[in-house]
Formats: structure tokens, C-alpha cells, sequence
């Protein structure tokens, strides 16, 4: 089994490598692809982060509604057979 490889060191050597060869507008272009390959990754870490705040949004607004409900359980607002649970 291959040993886990260092993306920093990894993506270093590849920036050092493309800004020795001959061709300077060569070496531009592949680091400018190489960078955007890792803006792609980066989206979708943005994605997921929106997708779990997204949801910890939803489970707030859940937990302040249940809170509610259950304070106006206490006070007498309601009576209700099936909300023993509340």
C-alpha cells in the first residue's frame, strides 16, 4: 500500500517543475490549471459547508419551535391528550 501523499509538498513540486521548463507561457498556462483544479475542490467544500449550515438552520428553527410549543403547554394554553410528550 502506497504511503499517504502531502498535497502541499505535491502541488509545490508541480509549481517548481512548471516554472523551470523552457516555455515560460507553458508553464504559466499548466499552473493556472493546476490552480483551478483546486478552486474545484474548494467549491465543493463551500457547497458542503452551505449544505450543513443549511441544515443546522433547519434543526434551530425545529428546536425553537418545539420550545415554544412546549412553553405554551406550561402556561395553559392548551390542553391536549397526545402532547404528553411535549
Amino acid at each position: 500500500m502506497n504511503p499517504p501523499i502531502d498535497m502541499e509538498k505535491y502541488y509545490q513540486a508541480n509549481v517548481n517543475n512548471m516554472r523551470n521548463l523552457n516555455n515560460p507561457i507553458e508553464s504559466e498556462n499548466m499552473i493556472q490549471r493546476l490552480s483551478e483544479e483546486d478552486s474545484g475542490k474548494a467549491l465543493i467544500l463551500k457547497r458542503l459547508g452551505w449544505v450543513i449550515m443549511s441544515n443546522a438552520c433547519v434543526l434551530l428553527v425545529v428546536v425553537i419551535f418545539y420550545l415554544l410549543v412546549k412553553m405554551y403547554a406550561e402556561v395553559g394554553g392548551f390542553s391536549c391528550y397526545y402532547c404528553h410528550w411535549i
